[in-house]
């Protein structure tokens, strides 16, 4: 009898045991793998943009759009703050300036999310909002339940803090835009860098670049303009940019030189660093 019941008492204690280590593993596991949920959780509303009917809500990681590029994010609702499921979303963002010309940016067509009520795009804003003078308008067109719907609103595109984008005219004649997509959060060692780069067409149409290659030189000017080891070319992927590796060897700013190559290996912008010359005409900012 003793012994029936120390082996019935020694099952319950091993069925009580792997209970636990299930429960506790499954614990570890959803918090090792944060759900869809949260990434949406943390995104911050730009603002809202309403036309009669419903309103957008337009949102960042940091609750701004800054020049330079950005992750957007959507959501449609209707006036009282319900989530609506357009069949399809498309947009525009154009600068209207006060000397009557306007442009667009570089920008990605607008695409379903991971999480089916959101929409998400990407816009590289090339100059910042002043006021009522020169404004970024976004302008978007969207169907619901088999109707087609505008909408269009301002918004408030910041400086950059540093030089995240640069435009410029290059060797050949045509107008480019180059600007940094990673590493949005720098580290001590080698970074994965992304850059874009397109070709605008009186600031119209703008197209992405292909097949070119951007050698990069990553130098600090407040310390004796010393550079790093390990960097590589930055070369095109079938993303949309260009992606190579960035070495950092401590905090603080870095100029990242480059030289911009056509496919025929020709100079379109930039100039490579010697004791003569300390910084590339063409060149991004970083400082962490």
């Amino acid at each position: 009898m003793n012994f029936t019941m120390k082996l019935a008492s020694s099952y319950m204690r091993s069925i009580i045991v792997a209970v636990l280590t299930l429960f506790l593993f499954a614990a570890c596991t959803k918090d090792e793998k944060p759900s869809e949920q949260n990434l949406y959780e943390k995104l911050r509303l730009v603002q809202y943009i309403e036309n009669e009917h419903h309103r957008i809500g337009v949102y960042s990681r940091s609750g701004t759009l800054t020049v330079g590029y950005n992750d957007v994010y959507f959501q449609l609702e209707d006036k009282q703050g319900n989530v609506l499921y357009p069949a399809s979303m498309s947009w525009l963002p154009m600068m209207y300036m006060s000397s009557g010309h306007s442009h667009s940016c570089p920008h990605a067509d607008i695409a379903i999310a991971d999480k089916a009520s959101w929409f998400q795009a990407f816009a590289i804003f090339t100059m910042a909002s002043e006021g009522d003078g020169d404004y970024w308008q976004l302008e978007f067109t969207y169907v619901l339940n088999g109707q087609s719907y505008q909408l269009l609103g301002r918004v408030s595109v910041r400086p950059s803090p540093r030089r995240t984008l640069q435009q410029f005219l290059g060797a050949d004649g045509k107008s480019y835009v180059i600007a940094l997509k990673a590493p949005s959060e720098p580290i001590v060692g080698i970074n994965e860098m992304e850059v874009g780069l397109f070709q605008s067409h009186m600031g119209h149409h703008i197209e992405e670049v292909k097949d070119y290659i951007i050698k990069i030189d990553p130098r600090m000017p407040t310390m004796g303009n010393h550079g790093s080891p390990n960097n590589t070319d930055l070369t095109y992927h079938p993303n949309g940019f260009y992606k190579g590796n960035l070495s950092l060897t401590m905090t603080g700013y870095w100029r990242i030189n480059m030289v911009l190559l056509n496919q025929l290996g020709e100079t379109i912008k930039g100039e490579p660093i010697t004791e003569d010359n300390e910084s590339s005409s063409l060149y991004l900012e970083l400082e962490f």
